[in-house]
């Protein structure tokens, strides 16, 4: 499985020097992957079987095919772009990027017609690296011509935890190793709390939420912390602390030792 779409699943990217976590927060009864994380405005819906993985509207309509079956060197797609472009997506190789996984390279290149999205004709080449188990760890998007100011956009996958596979996360506790969505802190509070930053204070991570002028903060590091809720996985602490309620921050607490793991 090239992309793996278990609720719960989630990823740390960094994107253009900046990181943010997103995941699989659920499946609709289309059978849709729902990808959400910090700094999204609306959920992206994911087509994911043994025929294809891409891009899909809320009723299951394939927007962009990421990958098509099957999968091995050369495979090519053709398929319709948006506002009227035409894309080819083809299978290159493999490419484990020091991953030690089993991976494989795609590009999927489309050429956006004048007057389209881009103004002149414009082609965008999208080169990503999937991994079996894991999902997407790469991507580089470029433009030709390029588009003034605009640079390469790139996305690396720098930490995961999937099910199934071994988590991957960085030696020094930080941020970039406490996976926290803001799925999470819904599910258990309520859908009205909204995650507002993320921030490193010394050696700890610090999630913040807000709901109607209620304010909640979710701490983790490596060494004891205070707070309505805490909890302690070997050398790491987590702590909760604000307006969620007694009960209700309970239900964190699960959440919270399994993100602490190591």
């Amino acid at each position: 499985m090239l992309f793996p779409a278990v609720v719960g699943d989630r990823w740390r990217e960094r994107v253009g020097g900046v990181a943010r976590t997103r995941g699989v927060t659920a499946r609709t009864a289309e059978g849709l992957a729902v990808l959400f994380g910090q700094g999204d405005t609306q959920p992206a819906f994911h087509r994911v079987d043994d025929a294809v993985v891409g891009l899909a509207r809320p009723d299951g309509t394939l927007i962009e095919p990421y990958l098509r079956a099957p999968i091995r060197q050369g495979a090519r797609w053709a398929y319709d772009g948006a506002q009227g472009a035409r894309c080819e997506g083809t299978v290159r190789g493999d490419d484990a990027r020091g991953t030690g996984l089993d991976c494989v390279q795609v590009r999927r290149r489309c050429v956006h017609p004048e007057g389209t999205l881009f103004g002149p004709e414009t082609t965008r080449v999208t080169d990503e690296t999937y991994c079996a188990g894991v999902g997407r760890v790469h991507a580089r998007t470029e433009l030709a011509p390029p588009i003034e100011g605009a640079t390469p956009g790139d996305v690396e996958v720098i930490a995961w935890r999937v099910a199934g596979a071994p988590a991957r996360l960085p030696e020094t506790f930080g941020c970039d190793g406490f996976l926290l969505l803001p799925s999470d802190v819904q599910a258990a509070c309520g859908p009205e709390w909204r995650w507002e930053s993320e921030e490193e204070e010394g050696a700890a991570c610090v999630h913040r939420f807000s709901a109607g002028g209620r304010s909640l903060e979710v701490k983790a590091a490596d060494r004891e912390l205070e707070g309505e809720l805490v909890v302690r996985e070997g050398r790491l602490w987590a702590a909760v602390r604000g307006g969620c309620g007694a009960e209700r921050t309970r239900r964190l607490e699960g959440l919270l030792r399994s993100l602490l793991a190591r």
